[in-house]
């Protein structure tokens, strides 16, 4: 695990591939998130800034 999150940390300057799943696949690894009660880091854009969050998937519903 600690080699995953190196690696993630290693280049920003690839291509965050999670702007191309549908929304399925995205619920798909929050739930993953969720069950495992595991760490999230999230990035926004918001008004042409980005925006990270770091925290845990409390509540999951897909609608």
């Amino acid at each position: 695990m600690s080699e995953h999150t190196s690696s993630l940390h290693e280049d920003n300057t690839k291509e965050n591939l999670t702007n191309h799943l549908d929304d399925l696949e995205k619920f798909t690894l929050l739930n993953q998130l969720y069950l495992g009660q595991l760490l999230g880091n999230f990035q926004i854009k918001d008004q042409g800034r980005r925006c990270r969050f770091s925290g845990y998937v409390v509540d999951l519903d897909f609608d």
